[in-house]
């Protein structure tokens, strides 16, 4: 069911090859020409990938020659419209259908996976979550690897969380299990399962980006705080006027106004070069790259910058080769990933 040409990198250990990326193919759902399918959102984490899709389906029915479903030998066509949440989970990458109640994708703005958990935000700015397991919202990926076939009966059960002023975005907290919301206010309220949300903080962010056991906040000047969602949030130093963060294993990385990059590590956790020593908490270093970068990715122990040029660097924890640059040694330095066309 997923297109043959979805191409994605979970952050999961061993996921991809070394030198290469792994190529997600479904094996058991294909379309025909009575199936249609139309890929809305992909979502990925270091728990597995979930394509969210509309299904335009043909079906035939006997009617008699009034046109009503019976027994009779006229046949008719009419379309069945349904939307799923398709994963893949568990070491086989097995895939885990879900049905979504009807409108769900033309009402999401945003679609958030988390450990066996999924949340929407709505065009409106509220935000309704789901489990993905029947046991809790903190269930193994594992338990997704059976396969199951969607009923109409099987559809996920969304909660609306609440009370909350509107959303404009939302991030997980790995390891605590927790997801995060950015008010259109700037102001940051966090939740567990279908718990009532709490404010973690009033910053009057800009944006926000979740890593395992923490949370980060890119203040409107150009500033970043760091936390654990349960203490006190903490400025990182180094960082000024900052345009864009990525937050990865307890590690973060922020662009500023020129394109530079600087990183720094949470609770002893950073894999790059530190040519000053700073050996600070939270105090952040740059990062050499070989022109103005545009974008960030942090994720387990690894970062990623793609350049104004197009080319994509990364640097960090190369375990299982998932820096997809050929070997499998950690690499302080960024180096060049050459990413599929």
């Amino acid at each position: 069911m997923l297109s043959n040409d979805t191409v994605a990198c979970t952050d999961s250990e061993a996921t991809c090859p070394t030198g290469n990326f792994e190529r997600v193919r479904a094996q058991s759902w294909h379309e025909s020409p009575d199936e249609h399918w139309e890929h809305v959102h992909v979502l990925g984490s270091g728990h597995g990938v979930c394509v969210a899709s509309r299904r335009q389906k043909a079906v035939w029915d006997r009617v008699d020659d009034t046109g009503r479903r019976t027994k009779g030998s006229r046949t008719q066509r009419r379309v069945e419209h349904a939307e799923f949440l398709v994963c893949l989970a568990g070491d086989n990458r097995k895939e885990v259908a879900y049905r979504l109640p009807s409108g769900t994708l033309e009402r999401a703005a945003q679609m958030l996976l988390g450990h066996g958990f999924v949340c929407i935000r709505m065009q409106s700015g509220a935000v309704e979550c789901a489990p993905l397991a029947e046991r809790n919202y903190y269930s193994s990926p594992r338990a997704l690897a059976a396969p199951m076939v969607p009923q109409d009966d099987a559809a996920l059960r969304f909660v609306p969380i609440a009370p909350m002023p509107t959303a404009k975005a939302l991030v997980e907290v790995e390891g605590h299990g927790d997801a995060c919301a950015l008010t259109t206010e700037g102001d940051t309220f966090c939740w567990r399962g279908a718990e009532a949300p709490r404010q973690a903080s009033a910053s009057k962010a800009t944006s926000i980006a979740g890593g395992r056991d923490r949370i980060c906040e890119l203040e409107a000047v150009g500033h970043v705080g760091c936390s654990d969602i349960e203490r006190p949030r903490e400025r990182v130093a180094g960082i000024e006027r900052a345009q864009s963060i990525a937050v990865g294993d307890r590690h973060g990385c922020a662009i500023d106004d020129l394109g530079r990059v600087r990183c720094w590590e949470m609770d002893g956790h950073f894999t790059g070069e530190d040519p000053q020593g700073a050996g600070e908490r939270d105090a952040s270093v740059p990062v050499e790259l070989p022109g103005a970068a545009t974008a960030l990715f942090a994720g387990g122990g690894t970062s990623c910058a793609r350049l104004a040029s197009g080319r994509v660097f990364c640097w960090g924890n190369n375990s299982g080769g998932r820096l997809g640059v050929g070997i499998s040694t950690c690499r302080a330095r960024p180096v060049r990933v050459a990413v599929p066309r």
